[in-house]
C-alpha cells in the first residue's frame, strides 16, 4: 500500500486542480499551480523521445496556464514582468515546432476536404513542398526541447520566493479587471475590422480570461464554470481561424504552376470555413464581453464574498 492511498480524496483533488482552493492564499495557490504546472511539463518533456510531437503541444499549454495565473495576480506581484518574461520566452521557443505540426493538420484536412477531385499529382507536389518547409523545423524539435526542460527547471526553484502583496480578492481584482477589459476592447477592434493579427491577439487575450475563470471557479462553480466553457469555444473557434490563416499564407509562397486547381479548392473552402468561425466567434464574444469591466469584477467579487 502506497502513501498516496492515505491522502484524503479532496486533498487530492485540490492538489491537481487548476483552482485557487482558498478564499484567503491566494498567493499560496498561485505558488501551487505553478509548481504543479511546472512538473506537468517536465514530466511532458521526459516522455518527448516517444511522442515529441504531443510533448511539444502540452508543454506550451502548461506554459501557458502558469501565464494565465500570475496575470490574475499581476497587480499584486512584484516581480510578474520577469516572470511571466521567462515563461513567455520558454513557450516561444516551441513556437514553430507547434505550427509546423498545425501546418500538417490543416493540410490533411484541406486535401480531404477541398482537394479531394484535384489530380494526384498536384497534391503530391503540396505534400513535398510542405515536407521541405517543416522538416529542418521538426529535425531540431529534440534540442529545442531539452533546452526548454532546463529553464523550466531553473524556473522551478524561483517559486518559493515569490511574494505577493494583499489577500483574498484584493490580490485578484486588478489582474482580473485587465485581462477581462482587453479582451473586450481586442472584441470591439476585431469587430471593426476584421484582421487576421487583431483576431489572434483577441484569441489570446479570450484564452487567459478562460483560464482566469477556471482559478476562480470555487467561488461559484456552477456559473463560472459555464462562462469558462463559453470561453474555452470561443478560444477554440479563434485558434481554428488563425490555423487557418496560417495555412494559407504558407500556401500564397508557393509558385507552382501545377498547384492552380488543388490552391484555388483549398482556398475557397478556407474561407467558407473562416467566415463561420468568425461569425461563430463574434456572437459568443458580444455575450461574453458584454459586462463593462467594473461591473463584471464587481459581479465576480460578490461571488467570491459569499464563496464558503
Amino acid at each position: 500500500m502506497t502513501q498516496q492511498q492515505f491522502v484524503p480524496q479532496e486533498v487530492i483533488g485540490q492538489v491537481m486542480s487548476y483552482r485557487l482552493a482558498s478564499k484567503a492564499s491566494v498567493g499560496d495557490g498561485v505558488r501551487r499551480i505553478v509548481l504543479q504546472e511546472i512538473g506537468l511539463a517536465i514530466d511532458k518533456l521526459d516522455e518527448h523521445d516517444t511522442h515529441p510531437e504531443k510533448s511539444v503541444h502540452e508543454v506550451r499549454k502548461h506554459c501557458k496556464k502558469i501565464r494565465g495565473a500570475l496575470r490574475l495576480v499581476r497587480c499584486s506581484f512584484d516581480d510578474y514582468g520577469n516572470e511571466n518574461a521567462t515563461f513567455r520566452d520558454l513557450a516561444r521557443k516551441l513556437s514553430p515546432l507547434r505550427d509546423a505540426q498545425v501546418l500538417h493538420d490543416t493540410h490533411r484536412y484541406f486535401v480531404e476536404h477541398a482537394a479531394k477531385r484535384a489530380a494526384q499529382p498536384s497534391v503530391s507536389i503540396l505534400n513535398e513542398a510542405l515536407e521541405s518547409y517543416t522538416g529542418p523545423i521538426l529535425a531540431n524539435s529534440v534540442e529545442e526541447l531539452d533546452r526548454v526542460r532546463g529553464g523550466l527547471a531553473a524556473a522551478r526553484e524561483d517559486v518559493d520566493k515569490w511574494s505577493m502583496a494583499g489577500t483574498g480578492f484584493d490580490a485578484i481584482a486588478g489582474g482580473l479587471q485587465v485581462t477581462y477589459r482587453r479582451a473586450r476592447k481586442r472584441l470591439l477592434r476585431s469587430q471593426e475590422t476584421i484582421d487576421d493579427d487583431r483576431l489572434h491577439d483577441w484569441r489570446k487575450r479570450v484564452k487567459y480570461h478562460w483560464y482566469h475563470m477556471r482559478l476562480l471557479a470555487n467561488a461559484w462553480p456552477r456559473i463560472i464554470k459555464a462562462r469558462a466553457g463559453a470561453a474555452d469555444h470561443l478560444s477554440g473557434l479563434l485558434g481554428d481561424d488563425h490555423d487557418i490563416a496560417a495555412y494559407l499564407s504558407f500556401l500564397d509562397g508557393i509558385n507552382d504552376t501545377a498547384l492552380a486547381s488543388t490552391a484555388q479548392a483549398i482556398r475557397q473552402c478556407a474561407n467558407e470555413r473562416r467566415a463561420a468561425l468568425q461569425e461563430g466567434s463574434f456572437t459568443i464574444g458580444r455575450r461574453l464581453f458584454a459586462e463593462k469591466p467594473k461591473r463584471f469584477v464587481g459581479r465576480l467579487a460578490a461571488y467570491w464574498n459569499v464563496w464558503g
